[in-house]
């Protein structure tokens, strides 16, 4: 397992792919590459990927980062259709990290 691992991670590297987006997109490799989704810098697509997420609520996601950035995953929760448990389920997947 450790060698599919390190041969995925090598590929990823010489193809010059987003490891979030590609693990966002792709569970088989979800599985060996545990990267969380940075609220901040999500595309419309990554988002629609998530668990829970279609396209109404990725799109409120990337409509409320246009007024200002995330500072914790918990935000989410202004947001409407945003509830408790949700958010809760999303935790694992996601996180609010500063763009550098």
């Amino acid at each position: 397992m450790k060698h599919i691992s390190s041969t995925l991670l090598s590929l990823l590297s010489i193809l010059s792919l987003s490891q979030t987006s590609l693990a966002a997109s792709t569970p088989f490799i979800q599985e060996y590459v545990q990267v969380k989704l940075n609220l901040n810098n999500a595309t419309l697509e990554e988002l629609i990927a998530l668990p829970g997420i279609g396209e109404s609520k990725a799109r409120a996601i990337l409509r409320y980062r246009e007024q200002k950035p995330f500072h914790s995953v918990n935000e989410l929760r202004n947001i409407k259709g945003f509830g408790p448990k949700l958010v809760a389920s999303l935790k694992e997947h996601i996180e609010a990290q500063p763009i550098n």
